[in-house]
């Protein structure tokens, strides 16, 4: 995925602001909000900045 792609969003609704600056990222989260107690694997390849 492209980090130009992704879009600012607050519990699953997007918000209205620009979309994040890569030199002033400091953290990503991921947040599973389907209420289901199910196993969740996350395979990550690569980080690149540029």
């Amino acid at each position: 995925m492209i980090l130009s792609a992704l879009e600012p969003t607050f519990r699953g609704r997007k918000l209205n602001m620009p979309n994040f600056p890569a030199e002033e990222m400091e953290e990503v989260g991921f947040m599973i909000g389907n209420k289901v107690n199910e196993n969740f694997e996350l395979v990550i390849d690569k980080i690149v900045i540029e």
